[in-house]
């Protein structure tokens, strides 16, 4: 376990590649945030048409695929590539939407861009588009103009940082309800017959960071 204490969270990410057998084009983040003191490491899975990485973060250095991580779960974040038959097969897995269809109630995010809010079921939901980008925020409805401010913190946070260009479409999840669990936030996108995903259990500007990393590493 020497050898691991050796490598810093952005060594870990590239030696997660070499333990992936497949034929998808893999795409990985630059760096990803972990708390202090922590190390980073990963399970990986791989065939022919998909893959998937777990990065998890220990207390202690733990080699990547040690049977130590078997019963971890990835609280840093999933990343999976899947490939299929065919672009539309896989522009199929992306819920794109085009909000500005929606009947929803119209806010000005900044930038030029308009989001449309919604409510129903306890929860208030907020949705638009950037580029080749759908983009949807879910928040309580208790939690009041929270939702609002948050989504114009993500329209500011994307006019300084870029996400990947989809080839056709993508998608961003992320969920701010204040319900004491876990909420897993989600980036998904098309690279023409394949479909990248992003998911981590950490807020949403974490998903974001680690989405524009992967943009960054081109």
């Amino acid at each position: 376990m020497e050898d691991q204490k050796l490598l810093t969270p952005e060594e870990v990410i590239q030696a997660t590649k070499k333990q992936l057998h497949t034929t998808v084009p893999v795409q990985l983040p630059k760096s990803m945030d972990i708390s202090v003191d922590h190390h980073l490491t990963a399970e990986t899975s791989s065939r022919s048409n998909e893959y998937t990485i777990q990065f998890i973060e220990m207390n202690e250095p733990v080699p990547i695929n040690n049977d130590a991580l078997k019963n971890e779960e990835a609280n840093v974040a999933v990343l999976r590539g899947m490939k299929y038959n065919s672009m539309s097969t896989a522009a199929k897995q992306i819920n794109y939407q085009d909000h500005s269809d929606s009947e929803g109630e119209a806010v000005d995010l900044g930038f030029g861009i308009k989001g449309y809010k919604d409510a129903g079921a306890g929860s208030q939901f907020i949705g638009w588009n950037e580029g080749r980008w759908s983009l949807a925020m879910r928040a309580l409805t208790e939690q009041g103009d929270d939702l609002e401010a948050e989504a114009k913190k993500v329209v500011q946070y994307l006019e300084k940082h870029t996400l990947p260009v989809p080839h056709e479409a993508g998608m961003v999840m992320l969920d701010i309800s204040k319900t004491g669990g876990e909420h897993v936030q989600r980036v998904a996108w098309q690279e023409n017959n394949a479909v990248y995903e992003i998911e981590t259990p950490k807020g949403y500007m974490e998903a974001l960071k680690v989405a524009v990393s992967i943009q960054q590493n081109h």
